[in-house]
């Protein structure tokens, strides 16, 4: 058996030869958009498990996720979110009473580390002409990471050229100091970022998926839940489509969604933002209007989080009845011993 967390850290288990567990997401390589000489998409596979597993000619049959909704590239890949199913069961203990929801604010983005679609949706706002906007941002501009922009967006939207500076809210510049625990995110939350997600209309989702053709929520999709946001996701792929299979509302007769399926990661975040171009530069589209919709999405995570456990429950019972097995994924976070455990 292999453990991947975020690199191989276990080893061959003759008792459990065929499973991979990994924990937490696929590890960060050093991928490059990929074009032909008439900057035209070259597609290739992008899965940093599977270039792990080949590499060490390991035969498996079925790998096993905490983190992830779903992976395409993989035919037997089960997945519980624990760390969103944790975020959850810990936010549904808060005040709901200090939840004021208004449209002050058309736009907020929470980018807290540096990420290829951070780069994107940084660049687009930076050089959109919108005003009516919100964000926060845990790194400057570096060279690189212009560098690493232009060739994202190459032979798209050479116009990008500019990101937007370094912003903090409230002491947000400690906790993006630290690792990014389930810690940091509730402290997130409580450090001003309610307030913000609450008075704006629209929140950019950018979880940390890019290359890969997977989907995975975090506390970012969450905090637009709580604060009653139209999700716009800059980041992974299908995801409004598994995000909606599992019960939530996403608006997708409000925004447009038809680019979560685009194959160029880059070109796909480019037309989250460029195919909602009319709400994001208007003010027309308010959450105030469809109030009874968002409450819906926040009774799922609060008053019947049970159904969101009981989605889950049925992959959880997909995972080998093996003591080793089961042990990583419930001693992962508490939500697993209390929830999904009979």
């Amino acid at each position: 058996m292999f453990f991947i967390s975020p690199k191989i850290v276990g080893e061959i288990n003759n008792e459990l030869n065929g499973y991979v567990i990994t924990r937490d997401i696929a590890p960060r390589q050093e991928y490059e958009i990929e074009y032909d000489h008439n900057n035209q998409y070259v597609e290739n596979r992008h899965n940093s498990f599977l270039d792990i597993l080949e590499k060490n000619n390991y035969p498996y049959e079925k790998i096993y996720n905490n983190h992830y909704i779903k992976w395409k590239e993989f035919e037997n890949f089960y997945a519980v979110p624990l760390q969103f199913l944790n975020e959850v069961e810990t936010f549904s203990q808060s005040d709901n009473s200090q939840f004021i929801h208004s449209d002050q604010t058309n736009i907020f983005a929470m980018m807290r580390l540096p990420r290829e679609s951070r780069f994107i949706v940084s660049a687009w706002l930076s050089n959109s002409g919108i005003t009516d906007f919100g964000y926060t941002q845990g790194w400057h501009p570096k060279s690189e990471y212009i560098n690493n922009l232009v060739d994202l967006v190459r032979g798209h939207s050479e116009h990008l050229s500019t990101m937007l500076p370094q912003r903090y809210i409230g002491n947000l510049k400690e906790i993006d100091d630290t690792t990014n625990t389930m810690h940091d995110a509730i402290s997130i939350f409580d450090n001003g970022m309610l307030q913000h997600f609450c008075s704006s209309t629209i929140a950019i989702v950018t979880e940390p998926v890019f290359y890969e053709k997977a989907s995975l929520i975090t506390e970012k999709y969450l905090m637009a839940i709580y604060g009653h946001c139209f999700p716009i996701f800059c980041g992974g792929y299908n995801m409004a489509n598994d995000i909606k299979e599992i019960g939530f509302d996403v608006f997708d007769d409000i925004i447009d969604h038809s680019y979560q399926n685009e194959p160029n990661p880059a070109v796909r975040v480019l037309n989250a933002l460029d195919n909602n171009k009319d709400i994001l530069y208007g003010k027309t589209l308010k959450k105030t209007d469809y109030m009874h919709r968002h409450r819906k999405n926040l009774e799922l995570v609060r008053q019947r989080k049970h159904e969101l456990y009981e989605h889950f429950r049925k992959d959880f019972e997909l995972i080998p009845n093996n003591e080793t097995v089961k042990r990583i994924f419930i001693n992962y976070l508490p939500y697993g011993k209390k929830n999904l455990i009979p």
